[in-house]
């Protein structure tokens, strides 16, 4: 998977980013959320996984931005602070997953695993409903 990890922290960045590499996978970094929605504009993310808290903007608002833009990416949410409330705000918003930091590398491609199953399943039947569209 081409992945897009946002955080205003550089550490933490690259503590996500390298087990992620490792097992294979092609990672971008953004240090917030401009820089993100400028990477995600340019195309070719599969799975964004955003911190909800930065400087420059919340992680629900460039999930949202990034929907209103076009961007089909997959997010996930990351949080070091874990409430109820921005959970359910992060899933109403569109995030496919919520974690908590410090994220742990066996849960991190645990998640990655079912993110990309659902994606595959997602893309299957978007191919499936354009055939039976083709064949009406």
């Amino acid at each position: 998977m081409r992945i897009l990890v946002i955080d205003d922290e550089p550490a933490i960045r690259q503590v996500i980013a390298a087990p992620l590499r490792r097992a294979g996978h092609e990672v971008e970094l953004a240090a917030g959320g401009h820089e993100a929605l400028a990477r995600l504009a340019q195309g070719g993310i599969e799975l964004a996984l955003c911190d909800l808290s930065m400087p420059d903007m919340s992680g629900i608002d460039v999930l949202r931005q990034a929907r209103a833009a076009g961007c089909d990416a997959s997010f996930a949410m990351m949080t070091a602070f874990s409430a109820v409330e921005t959970a359910v705000d992060a899933l109403q918003a569109g995030a496919c997953d919520y974690l908590v930091k410090p994220v742990r590398s066996v849960e991190l491609l645990h998640k990655l695993a079912q993110i990309a199953e659902l994606r595959a399943l997602r893309s299957d039947n978007e191919a499936l409903r354009r055939r039976l569209g083709d064949s009406a």
